[in-house]
């Protein structure tokens, strides 16, 4: 489960539209299966809704490095389950 609370340090901007549904973060930090370059992530705050879309569209886990560099805060886990 994704916690909800995250800290942003490596952020270099955040932009939250008004009224939006979701949420823009550049950052210039590269870790493990990340590019040196800045990298700006779209945030939708309803994760449900994304992880059945992901699932449906794209139903293939991350390695664990690449699950570390994106998501340094959580335990490696499958994507998505079987049958989802």
């Amino acid at each position: 489960m994704t916690p909800e609370f995250a800290t942003l340090e490596a952020a270099e901007s955040v932009r939250l539209p008004s009224g939006g549904s979701w949420l823009a973060v550049t950052t210039g930090t590269d870790g493990p299966g990340l590019s040196d370059e800045r990298n700006t992530y779209i945030l939708d705050y309803d994760t449900d809704r994304l992880y059945e879309v992901m699932c449906r569209t794209q139903p293939v886990s991350l390695s664990e490095d690449r699950w570390e560099a994106l998501f340094p805060h959580l335990e490696h886990r499958d994507s998505c389950a079987e049958g989802e």
